[in-house]
């Protein structure tokens, strides 16, 4: 699979050694095809607004090779093709567990759990996907977002209440995260196709919904707005998804991830050996019984909420149900025939030979819930 960059390095007539991106010149050729676009909408809308922004506010160069400071070691460079697929590694024996565990959402039917991810059931179309450094925006791109959402809300900032807070004039209040290119804005009543409409210009927008019920049947409905991107490549919609997405993080709050830069593209492994992984018992997750699960269907994630690792990099992200849930000792309604138990194990997707430098975690409640997952060395 060929990355982007491959074809815009080509179309500059750039040297073949792919030593250092110029952002510049890349975004000069980005806006070059834009302004040739004709019959679409905007492409990646706000990765395009906001990655030039990271590039220059944070003082970043975009490379394709890049040293970690904890190690010394340099990051594999950018590949085409995947290397062929490793054997799994070994495994820890699968858990034991009592019969009557349930999964971590409460659903009524299994569609209640889907976020319209575009990958759903279609992972093996994509051979390769980017990886991203993970960490907060710096306090100049802080800046120039929090402006370019004053504006799209019509009002203006006001001032700040300490780190990564702002103040707007109409009483919203933008808060960035401290480890992750995120921002939550509170309170607004604004919709997330609105906001998402208004950041970009126009151009199509799809919205999902999912519902999860409490232990006494209360639903909670979550709504997020992405790129309408029928025709793009699917990798492209997965990042119009993850990366150009508005989110509601409640009744009155929107959640928006900002992309950072780009570090490399690296190998995915294939949906056949993330499912083979998972009924080993080598997962992030709940524990379970793997090799007995129902699976629903299977996509590609990337995790950008503050997961305290140092790179945001896709998952496959197993969507599975168990026959010895039982979910009449949690729930207090006496309608607890009509709900159903739904959980989600994640398999790194990049390929083993990476998997030492990009060093994948998943932590729920500020726990490692690796249950047999193989840890890089």
């Amino acid at each position: 699979m060929r990355d982007h960059l491959h074809d815009l390095w080509e179309d500059l007539d750039l040297p073949e050694a792919y030593p250092t991106v110029d952002p510049r010149a890349v975004r000069r050729r980005v806006d070059a095809v834009l302004d040739g676009a004709k019959g679409r909408g905007p492409r990646r809308p706000l990765r395009v607004a906001l990655a030039g922004l990271l590039l220059a506010a944070a003082g970043i160069t975009a490379s394709i090779s890049i040293a970690l400071a904890d190690t010394g070691q340099a990051l594999p460079p950018i590949v085409s093709d995947p290397p062929a697929v490793s054997d799994p590694p070994a495994v820890s024996p699968t858990p034991t567990l009592p019969p009557d565990g349930h999964g971590w959402s409460i659903i009524i039917t299994p569609e209640d759990y889907d976020s319209g991810n575009p990958t759903r059931d279609q992972t093996d179309e994509i051979s390769a996907l980017p990886v991203y450094p993970s960490g907060p925006l710096s306090a100049e791109a802080q800046q120039a977002a929090a402006e370019d959402l004053a504006d799209a809300l019509d009002t203006t900032l006001r001032g700040t209440d300490g780190p990564g807070v702002f103040l707007l004039a109409d009483g919203t209040q933008l808060s960035f995260s401290a480890d992750a290119p995120e921002v939550v804005i509170e309170p607004t009543d604004c919709s997330p196709a609105d906001l998402l409409s208004r950041l970009t210009g126009g151009g199509a927008i799809e919205t999902a919904k999912s519902v999860h019920y409490s232990f006494s049947g209360e639903p909670d409905t979550q709504s997020r707005s992405f790129p309408a991107d029928t025709g793009q490549p699917l990798e492209e919609q997965l990042l119009d998804y993850t990366f150009s997405s508005v989110r509601s993080d409640s009744a009155t709050s929107l959640r928006l991830t900002l992309t950072p830069v780009q570090q490399g593209v690296y190998p995915i492994r294939s949906t056949e050996e993330a499912l083979s992984l998972f009924r080993a018992g080598n997962y992030f997750g709940v524990e379970t019984r793997p090799e007995e699960a129902r699976i629903l269907w299977v996509q590609l994630i990337y995790r950008t909420d503050g997961i305290g690792a140092s790179f945001l990099q896709p998952f496959y992200e197993i969507i599975y149900m168990q026959a010895y849930w039982d979910l009449t000792p949690v729930m207090h309604t006496e309608k607890v025939r009509r709900y159903s138990s739904i959980s989600s194990a994640y398999v790194p997707a990049v390929t083993d030979p990476y998997l030492d430098e990009l060093r994948p975690t998943w932590y729920i409640n500020d726990t490692d819930t690796g249950h047999g997952i193989y840890a890089p060395s």
